[in-house]
């Protein structure tokens, strides 16, 4: 009896010192488990910002050349002729981006015609301030420079710019709007929407060449 009594201490601090080994490896199993968590949290939060961000583009679109949103088409534009007795068809390949055809051949109304027995029918200062077609109306809003010609040069100036956008396929009419209001007739009555109005120089209406613009 007493020699149980002498080892019962030393087996209590041995169950003791046994019992604090096991919990410290449980404690360390957990903190190694919660660790590989957390860098396996980590690192699909690392791929996750990787993807998105190289989903941004690092140009702006609008001054990258995206070749795939550029195509050359084959356009018609009308010119008066230098004495302004006619008007004559000038046949231009334009590069035109992202389908917007009708801002393309205005621009190269704007810029006048190659052809010297031709001349420029828009006013110089001009700007075009929208441009879209809808339910086959082409509507082009100017600057208020168009509206500064006058008399025979007005009547030319309304000729180039409606024969020139009614060539594209798909638009039928033209509707004209200065600084975004009704572009006014010298008798002070607003022109309205008009399709083709003369002939090209093979006394036909001009092909169509391709598609129209489908927004600003």
């Amino acid at each position: 009896m007493k020699k149980f009594k002498k080892s019962l201490p030393g087996k209590i601090l041995t169950l003791m010192l046994v019992s604090v080994f096991t919990l410290s490896m449980i404690t360390g199993c957990a903190q190694n488990s919660d660790t590989s968590e957390q860098v396996s949290t980590t690192g699909v939060t690392a791929i996750q910002s990787s993807s998105t961000e190289a989903l941004v583009p690092q140009d702006n679109v609008e001054t990258s050349p995206v070749t795939d949103n550029i195509k050359t088409v084959s356009v018609s534009l009308y010119f008066p002729s230098s004495d302004n007795s006619t008007v004559l068809k000038e046949k231009r390949q334009l590069e035109v981006k992202s389908g917007a055809i009708v801002r393309a051949t205005i621009n190269a109304l704007l810029a006048g015609p190659k052809d010297t027995a031709m001349r420029k029918a828009i006013p110089d200062g001009t700007k075009l301030l929208g441009a879209k077609v809808v339910d086959k109306v082409a509507t082009l809003d100017f600057s208020k420079e168009f509206a500064t010609a006058n008399d025979t040069a007005e009547i030319v100036e309304r000729i180039s710019v409606i024969d020139s956008i009614a060539s594209i396929q798909g638009v039928e009419k033209v509707k004209i709007l200065v600084e975004g209001k009704d572009w006014m007739d010298p008798s002070g009555k607003p022109y309205e929407e008009s399709s083709f109005i003369s002939p090209d120089n093979t006394g036909n209406k001009a092909n169509a060449d391709t598609g129209a613009d489908t927004g600003n």
